[in-house]
């Protein structure tokens, strides 16, 4: 996988922790683990996002036969792509002579990773990743939709949603009651 010019300008202009976002997403785009939402613009152009909050960040993938190509990395407040910027990558892809040079993601990636800031985001975003996996694990096995977990244990479905979608900013006895109203008597965390 390569990423051009301009969207390695773009990954090294965000912010410590949204570049770590960024390097686990395309981990994942990589290995083709489930991925956030994406959007396709062609059949060899998509778009994926880092997530879903107030503040949108898609990273743009153009497949060829001679490989992946990271297009572009958008970082916006609007939620709803907009037409230039559409325009704009899609321009991209039909003109690859205009990227200059290209870079070997791994290497940008050892690079990006190099970085002690960056490293421990990132470790923070594998490690809140399995937390999430784990909490899914266990109302699964409980067999209990986020409303029922929510009845039970008497706080809302916002509230619910907020632990697991982000469980890195709950307390352990929240995690504690979570496990126990799923019917896990002896938590266990492996992380």
């Amino acid at each position: 996988m390569f990423i051009t010019k301009i969207a390695l300008d773009e990954f090294m202009a965000l912010p410590v922790h949204t570049r770590a976002k960024v390097i686990r997403t395309i981990d994942q785009y990589d290995t083709n683990l489930a991925c956030s939402p994406f959007i396709q613009l062609r059949d060899n152009l998509i778009g994926i996002y880092t997530e879903v909050s107030s503040v949108q960040r898609i990273i743009f993938f153009y497949r060829t036969d001679a490989g992946t190509n990271i297009l572009g990395i958008l970082l916006r407040k609007n939620k709803k792509l907009m037409l230039t910027e559409q325009d704009e990558i899609l321009r991209r892809a039909d003109k690859p002579q205009e990227q200059d040079v290209s870079k070997r993601w791994s290497s940008v990636r050892q690079i990006a990773l190099g970085e002690p800031e960056v490293k421990t985001a990132f470790e923070n975003e594998v490690l809140k990743e399995m937390l999430q996996t784990t909490l899914l694990q266990w109302r699964s096995a409980a067999g209990l939709t986020r409303e029922q977990l929510a009845e039970k244990m008497g706080v809302s479905f916002k509230h619910i949603c907020n632990i697991e979608i982000n469980p890195s900013k709950i307390s352990i006895h929240t995690i504690y009651q979570y496990a126990r109203f799923c019917g896990i008597n002896n938590p266990a965390i492996i992380l």
